[in-house]
């Protein structure tokens, strides 16, 4: 984002920045994630939740916005445990974990030193399966 653009965004009136974070917040409690608000970057409404209380002299809106995101994470929970225990009809286990997985930051890949050296053979026409040395 260009430097004037972000000095615009970011001047603008409190009103209109307490109206961003309530509908970020709505957006929030509906199960959708931080990335895919339509309206401004969450990075940024996080920025006036923070302008914001440190006027006030308080933490109201990043509350706010902490409360909203618990209450995402307890809405798919909510469906996750209707669907395993068989009270959610057409309930896609696989699907609620990947959801679940980005939601909590989860990232099953184990990533190996990128200074290791990992040795593969690929000789396949002596019958061999693949097997490192």
């Amino acid at each position: 984002m260009k430097e004037g653009k972000m000095k615009k965004i970011i001047n603008i009136q409190d009103s209109r920045k307490e109206n961003l974070i309530k509908k970020y917040c709505r957006h929030l409690k509906s199960g959708y994630s931080s990335e895919s608000f339509p309206d401004e970057d969450s990075k940024l409404i996080e920025y006036f939740a923070k302008e914001l209380d440190n006027k006030k002299c308080n933490e109201q809106c990043t509350n706010l916005i902490n409360k909203a995101k618990r209450e995402r994470l307890l809405l798919w929970e909510q469906i996750g445990i209707k669907g395993i225990i068989g009270e959610k009809n057409k309930f896609n286990g696989s699907a609620w974990m990947f959801v679940m997985k980005n939601l909590l930051g989860i990232n099953n890949f184990k990533h190996k030193n990128k200074d290791e050296i990992i040795k593969v053979n690929l000789d396949f026409e002596n019958g061999k399966k693949g097997d490192d040395d």
